[in-house]
């Protein structure tokens, strides 16, 4: 079935490539995938935007101690999210989303499902869901991209557990439910898969929880990770982590959110200049990407490879945002990036379009319940395109940042 998948995906993303997505697509952009593997919140926008392109060399403050030493891969990608129309997202939308993201010069794609989403019950696995996986990681597989897979057992303040799946995280029978669900990523992944994480803001689940129930939630994440490594169908160049904002691993209020990122292979880590109340928040990833390096760093070992895999600034009013400062972030990220390159392998922008609006309403409810306005506007305008799909500002600096982080 996967092989029919595939088949069917690459036939497709050539078409698409070779411009039969018409006119709402973006202007054609040089890539050069390769097969490197780069394995070794808040912030905000400075500045004001400026023209030309992205400049992808190692200016400004470096990690790099050798100026001939090679300059480190950055696989730099962009959120799929399809355009919506009156008529709602039709079946086919969401993988012309993935496949208008490769043809922009995405080096990396990535999806997102929920554990609930994924099984009925324990043992039983939706296989319309896995199915619809399938069809998008072969479309990245037959791009030579990679593949970020956030299949959260926790979204943001979510337990995400499926029917059947209760009490203590680390109950005997819930710990082979989470091993039943390394057993169908694997099945249906292959080796476009990169990192694997296992929840998504996980620090807001955390941050509402008893010390038992953290205590519960790390065993089960460790002993779902020592599986998978152990996996004998695991792709070879998988890392694996779970995700949290970047605010709460700088500012450390939970000793389990340093475990959980001690226990993964990469920290996976969501970069939004948000304040507490979903307000845009101003600050600089320049210094935002440094101390959160500072704060991985142990005094006996360095950081781990940081996959950064949301960056976004809403540009909606209702959060004091605009499209000016969204254009401003991503200007001032991507300089940033640029001379830290070794530390983030992997990069994924959010968003290609804002909403659809049933999707962001569903994160922002995750994130809180029951989700406050403010919670709505920063999911729902992260785009660089409106919903509609017309272009903002920022599209033009992701777009030259895609073409400048096109290689090595």
């Amino acid at each position: 079935m996967r092989r029919i998948f595939c088949v069917l995906a690459v036939v497709t993303c050539a078409g698409l490539l070779s411009g039969a997505c018409g006119g709402s697509e973006p202007p054609d952009v040089v890539s050069n995938p390769d097969a490197a593997t780069g394995k070794d919140g808040q912030g905000g926008e400075t500045g004001s935007p400026e023209g030309g392109a992205i400049d992808a060399s190692n200016d400004g403050v470096s990690d790099v101690v050798d100026p001939d030493a090679p300059v480190a891969p950055v696989r730099l990608g962009l959120r799929a999210t399809p355009a919506t129309s009156d008529a709602g997202v039709a079946p086919g939308d969401m993988l012309l989303a993935h496949l208008s993201v490769l043809s922009a010069g995405a080096r990396v794609g990535i999806v997102h499902a929920r554990w609930d989403q994924l099984f009925d019950a324990p043992a039983s696995p939706v296989t319309t869901r896995w199915a619809n996986l399938a069809t998008t990681a072969s479309a990245y597989r037959g791009a030579g991209a990679q593949l970020v897979a956030c299949l959260s057992v926790v979204d943001r303040a979510q337990a995400a557990r499926p029917t059947g799946v209760a009490g203590a995280w680390n109950a005997p029978a819930n710990l082979q439910a989470g091993r039943a669900l390394i057993d169908e990523t694997f099945t249906y992944f292959g080796e476009e898969l990169s990192v694997l994480s296992l929840g998504v803001e996980v620090d807001r689940y955390i941050a509402k929880s008893s010390t038992a129930e953290r205590e519960e939630l790390v065993g089960f994440v460790r002993h779902v990770f020592d599986y998978a490594r152990q996996h004998p169908a695991r792709p070879s160049q998988l890392s694996i982590g779970i995700g949290f904002n970047l605010s709460a691993v700088v500012a450390g209020p939970h000793a389990e959110i340093r475990e959980l990122v001690d226990a993964g292979d990469v920290a996976v880590v969501s970069y939004v200049p948000l304040t507490p109340g979903f307000q845009v928040d101003s600050s600089n990833p320049l210094s935002d990407l440094d101390a959160l390096h500072a704060t991985l760093a142990g005094e006996a070992a360095p950081a781990p490879p940081i996959v950064l895999h949301e960056v976004a600034l809403p540009s909606s009013a209702d959060v004091q945002g605009s499209e000016a400062k969204q254009t401003a972030f991503f200007d001032a990220f991507f300089k940033a990036l640029a001379a830290r390159r070794q530390r983030h392998p992997i990069v994924v922008a959010a968003a290609l379009h804002d909403g659809p609006q049933s999707d962001c309403v569903a994160r922002a409810a995750a994130a809180e319940t029951p989700p406050s306005l403010a919670a709505i506007a920063a999911h729902c305008s992260r785009g660089i395109r409106a919903e509609s799909g017309m272009p903002k500002q920022a599209q033009s600096r992701v777009f030259e940042a895609l073409a400048a982080f096109s290689s090595p």
